[in-house]
């Protein structure tokens, strides 16, 4: 409080932040009675955010109330447009990281016996010079060493098809453990779980799960009945899916610090438009490593 100016307000939002950045992760301001009065909070700024015409520009921001001249002309001040960006910023990564439990908790399966190193090797039937391709260098390539080097690759999804046993959801859970990300597991059950007259409803709810997550691996497991061809003789509901399905999959696919994968035994089941570019960066033959690699 200014007795020769007015209150002003910045300590309380400095405080708010402080106490975020202290107790965020400890789940106390979690509480509903804490989210009630941060909402409060949150409400207060968007009811007191003013904005200033200059020079053609329009500016926004806040106002102490330290100076009664600078708020009855509505200006935005510094400091105090600072300290609210300041508590905002800690309030959204606070409520982040909780969705992201959240949902975690919802899908995430631990990862068992899946270590990179330990995976053998296997060809991948790509034309090149020299030597064939190998399965863990292209994705260690395309994947691995871009997030390792503090950045996103631009192959951020695959398609692996193959026959069963080739270890495809190993591969992408030790992928996972190798970057350090958590991995979630997705199978038609997810889908199903409310019955099948609401599985269109069961798949909005799942890939908006999904648009919350950051820095996270994603395996849609034997997913072969939820994308088969669209052709006449597949009932409604799941040519329906396989519509609705391509773009989600193409939002997920622009979405930041997500990597994505569909494992499949039998990759002729999968509608064209499900293997175009956009949804798969990769489509890659997973098959039995050589008997000399076995060895």
């Amino acid at each position: 409080h200014y007795p020769e100016k007015g209150a002003n307000y910045c300590l309380s939002f400095e405080v708010l932040e402080a106490l975020i950045a202290e107790f965020g992760e400890s789940g106390v301001l979690l509480t509903e009675r804490a989210l009630d009065k941060l909402d409060q909070a949150v409400g207060w700024c968007v009811s007191n955010r003013v904005t200033l015409a200059y020079a053609g520009k329009t500016y926004a921001g806040w106002n102490s109330g330290g100076d009664r001249l600078s708020l009855e002309s509505g200006q935005p001040e510094f400091w105090a447009t600072g300290v609210i960006h300041m508590f905002l910023s800690r309030l959204i990564e606070m409520l982040r990281q909780d969705i992201q439990r959240q949902v975690l908790e919802r899908y995430r399966v631990p990862v068992r016996n899946a270590n990179w190193n330990d995976l053998i090797d296997v060809d991948v039937p790509i034309p090149s010079e020299g030597d064939p391709q190998k399965l863990k260098n292209i994705l260690e390539e395309e994947m691995i060493r871009p997030i390792a080097e503090g950045r996103l690759g631009r192959r951020r999804s695959a398609l692996l098809f193959g026959p069963p046993g080739t270890s495809k959801t190993t591969l992408v859970r030790a992928l996972a453990k190798q970057v350090g990300w958590p991995c979630i597991e997705l199978d038609p059950s997810h889908f199903l779980v409310d019955g099948l007259e609401r599985i269109y409803a069961r798949a909005q709810d799942i890939f908006d799960d999904l648009s919350d997550l950051t820095r996270v691996v994603i395996l849609f497991d034997e997913m072969d009945a939820l994308v088969q061809k669209r052709d006449e003789h597949l009932d409604v509901t799941r040519q329906f899916l396989t519509t609705s399905m391509l773009p989600r999959l193409a939002k997920l696919h622009g979405a930041r610090d997500i990597l994505f994968f569909f494992a499949t035994n039998h990759l002729g089941y999968f509608d064209e438009a499900i293997k175009r570019p956009g949804r798969f960066d990769l489509l890659l033959l997973v098959q039995p490593p050589r008997w000399s690699a076995k060895l």
